[in-house]
């Protein structure tokens, strides 16, 4: 379940004072928040971008999104090319496998399907890429229609912000100067507007590291055929428990590119994959070395198959925590007209795949919010709201992903193995987390209608 804008909000009304928003970022949630705004009559949109142009910098690979995202990608947004962006190859299992076995020891089927307007069914998984710049593309067809009151700006970099006289006082790193009523921060995991309206919300190092790489496979039968777990991971999200703490993650995306990732507990990350960033043939070699003692052939013949120019640099796992989602510290100081989304507010792991679908929530609460707006006066009380219903919910996705985290990092195996179990009983606890996550914002759309 998600929030619904409320269809008495979008009424166009010549008494209503236009209200300018400006929407820092064009990730899948400032893209988001921006078209969605723009279907308020009385608020003028403009999003800043700094990449150069709409497809000048590479948008990521492959990302999962819950049915709320793409319901709200088809209905609320009213995209009605989506379908074409999924496919019904790759990823539609979880499998779950222990260090030395390439057979599931848990199979759920369908937990990564999703139902497209059409009726189909698919893998969750959608390229990061293809889905921004589709998103972009759309933008800007609206942009393109005057009477939309959306403007588009690429190569703007905002450096800082000033709050003064009831309106915001923007400067870019171009010299450049503008006034709006209100700033939407959705300027990602490094977010300067977030480390200015609220620093509480830094993320912090979990203490993790990860490599990955992705690579396509001319022949994906034949190496299916030699590789157990490349079988399963051309139909699942594959998550292989190692020994010390480490974890192999794998799928297929459509059906020639693997994609994996090995993630550890920072200490067991040897010193070639900590400081070999630009030497991806050391890095390669590493990861590798490090797949072999901790795994079987299996999870190393897959690593060592990666080009060195298709090996991703390594990083640590940052996350703000849930205990500080929990305070609202956005709400702690005066009254504001800027407020945060996605990444920039709530940046943690991926091992809950709720990123994008989150942020796309974000942005859907927040143009409920604004909706309601009829003066620039009332602005901080609408961000007020939001914040309330963004960090209740936000609370338990980093609650969630940062467990996950933890758990297939765990060098005991007890405590794995309990969590396999519990995850079987319950049908995956993720489903649970899901579940609190919506009943958080309906809580608080009860309390606030």
């Amino acid at each position: 379940m998600w929030l619904r804008p409320c269809k008495s909000h979008f009424v166009k009304s010549r008494l209503m004072t236009s209200v300018h928003v400006l929407v820092v970022g064009g990730g899948i949630g400032g893209i988001a928040a921006a078209q969605l705004l723009s279907k308020v009559p009385h608020i003028r949109v403009t999003l800043y971008e700094r990449d150069a142009g709409p497809t000048t910098r590479d948008q990521g690979l492959a990302i999962g999104l819950r049915q709320e995202a793409v319901d709200i990608l088809t209905n609320q947004l009213g995209w009605p090319h989506l379908a074409e962006y999924f496919t019904a190859d790759g990823a539609i299992n979880l499998a779950l496998m222990s260090k030395s076995s390439s057979t599931p020891l848990i199979l759920v089927r369908n937990a990564l399907s999703i139902h497209l307007p059409d009726g189909r069914a698919a893998s969750a998984m959608i390229s990061r890429s293809d889905l921004r710049n589709a998103m972009m593309d759309s933008l800007n067809a609206t942009a393109a229609e005057p009477r939309n009151g959306l403007s588009i700006f690429y190569n703007k970099q905002v450096v800082s912000y000033v709050e003064e006289n009831e309106q915001i006082v923007v400067t870019c790193a171009d010299g450049t100067s503008s006034m709006f009523d209100c700033v939407v921060g959705a300027d990602g995991a490094r977010s300067r507007i977030r480390a200015q309206r609220c620093p509480a919300l830094e993320p912090v190092a979990l203490g993790y590291w990860t490599d990955a790489g992705s690579y396509m496979v001319s022949n994906p039968s034949d190496l299916a055929a030699t590789n157990r777990l490349f079988h399963y991971a051309r139909s699942s999200l594959v998550r292989k428990a190692g020994r010390r703490g480490v974890s192999f993650l794998c799928f297929v995306y459509g059906t020639h590119r693997v994609l994996w990732s090995l993630s550890m507990p920072q200490s067991v990350a040897t010193e070639s994959q900590l400081h070999s960033a630009l030497d991806a043939p050391v890095m390669r070699e590493a990861t590798v070395q490090l797949a072999k003692e901790c795994f079987d052939d299996d999870v190393a013949n897959i690593i060592a198959a990666t080009p060195s120019l298709d090996m991703f640099r390594g990083y640590s796992f940052y996350s703000v925590l849930a205990d500080t989602m929990a305070t609202n510290p956005l709400g702690i100081a005066l009254a504001s007209r800027v407020t945060l989304l996605g990444d920039a507010a709530h940046k943690t792991t991926t091992q809950a795949g709720l990123g994008a679908t989150t942020a796309l929530q974000d942005a859907l609460l927040l143009a409920n919010m604004l909706a309601g707006v009829r003066r620039p006066d009332d602005v901080p009380d609408a961000l007020r709201r939001y914040e309330v219903g963004m960090c209740q919910a936000a609370k338990v996705v980093v609650s969630a992903s940062i467990g996950n985290t933890r758990r297939i990092h765990n060098s005991n195996v007890w405590i794995v193995g309990v969590f396999n179990i519990m995850a079987r009983a319950l049908g995956g606890l993720l489903h649970a987390y899901y579940w609190c996550a919506d009943h958080c914002r309906m809580t608080w759309k009860s309390k606030v209608q």
